[in-house]
C-alpha cells in the first residue's frame, strides 16, 4: 500500500472511531454502548498500525532523498572543453518529477523549480468536474447544521429528563403537596402524640403522551 494509500485509510479510520462514539448517547442501553466502545477500540488499533506504517514509510522515503541527494552531488561535472559538443542534459519527464516527488515525502517545495512546474501542470482540480471533479465522492456529514428562529429546550437531555416508553401510553406520577402545612413547636424533651392529623396526603398526576409538529 503507498504512502497515499495508507493516509487516506487513516482518515478513513479517524471517521469510523468518531461515529462509533456518537452513536453513543444518555440513553443508550448498556450492551448497545458496551458494543459501539469495543468497535470504537477495534478501530482504533488498526488506526495504530497504520500509524506505524505511515512512520516507516516516511522515515524509508526521507532516507532515499537523501541518498539520491548524495548520488547527485557525487556525480563528475563536465568541464565547459568536456561539455562542448556533447547533448544537453535531458530535461527531467513527469515521471521522473512524480519519482522526486515521492521521495520526498510527496513535499513539492522539495523539488526543482522544473520539477514542480511539471508536477503542477498535471495537477487536477476538483472545481470542475471535467478536469477531476467527477472523481471526488459526496460525503454527509454525521452533524446537521440547523439554523431556527425559536428554539426550546424539551429536546435537549443535559437539561430536561427524557422518558422513552415503548408505546407512548399516559404515565401515572405519584405526588403530594406539604405545602399548605404549618410548622408547630414542640416542648423539649416531651413524648409527641401521632394522631395522624399531619400525615402526608397522596394523589396522582397523569403524563400524557402527545406528537409535535414543526
Amino acid at each position: 500500500m503507498s504512502l497515499t494509500q495508507l493516509q487516506e485509510e487513516r482518515g478513513r479510520l479517524v471517521t469510523q472511531a468518531r461515529e462509533a462514539l456518537d452513536e453513543i448517547k444518555t440513553n443508550t442501553d448498556e450492551a448497545r454502548a458496551a458494543e459501539l466502545e469495543a468497535r470504537h477500540d477495534a478501530i482504533m488499533a488498526d488506526f495504530d498500525k497504520v500509524e506505524a506504517k505511515i512512520a516507516r514509510e516516511e522515515r524509508l522515503a526521507q532516507i532515499e532523498a537523501r541518498l539520491e541527494e548524495q548520488r547527485a552531488k557525487g556525480r563528475p561535472n563536465m568541464g565547459a572543453g568536456e561539455a562542448r559538443g556533447q547533448e544537453d542534459q535531458k530535461a527531467p519527464e513527469y515521471r521522473d518529477a512524480f519519482i522526486a516527488l515521492a521521495r520526498n515525502g510527496f513535499d513539492p517545495q522539495r523539488l526543482s523549480a522544473e520539477e514542480r512546474s511539471l508536477i503542477e501542470a498535471r495537477a487536477q482540480t476538483v472545481g470542475t468536474n471535467s478536469q477531476g471533479g467527477f472523481t471526488v465522492p459526496t460525503e454527509l456529514a454525521a452533524v446537521i447544521d440547523k439554523t431556527l428562529k425559536v428554539w426550546g429546550p424539551m429536546y435537549d437531555e443535559d437539561i430536561c429528563t427524557v422518558i422513552s416508553t415503548s408505546g407512548g401510553n399516559p404515565l401515572d406520577f405519584p405526588t403530594t403537596d406539604d405545602t399548605g402545612r404549618a410548622t408547630a413547636k414542640h416542648t423539649e424533651a416531651g413524648a409527641m402524640t401521632d394522631d395522624a392529623g399531619e400525615d402526608a396526603v397522596f394523589g396522582k398526576m397523569t403524563l400524557n403522551a402527545f406528537g409535535y409538529n414543526t
